[in-house]
């Protein structure tokens, strides 16, 4: 599975970023990506959280959940 930069192959966890280089301007973002890869199968499944503030709890919900997933349980993949 390739999501910008980051590969991830079937049964592994992996994290990265997605870098935008002209975001706003000449402003340079980095978007934290964080994939998982089933053994095999072609669902996927996507989670996003957005921040507003201090607001951080979507973001925290999507990193425990990434944690605990296991791939090899998993039949997705791109």
């Amino acid at each position: 599975m390739k999501i910008g930069s980051l590969n991830v192959s079937p049964g592994e966890k992996s994290r990265g970023y997605i870098e935008m280089p002209d975001y706003a301007g000449s402003l340079r973002v980095r978007f934290p990506v964080l994939a998982v890869c089933g053994r095999s199968g072609s669902q996927v499944v996507t989670i996003t959280a957005a921040q507003h503030g201090r607001e951080v709890q979507g973001i925290e919900v999507i990193r425990r959940v990434f944690e605990s997933l296991d791939p090899e349980k998993m039949r997705g993949g791109m």
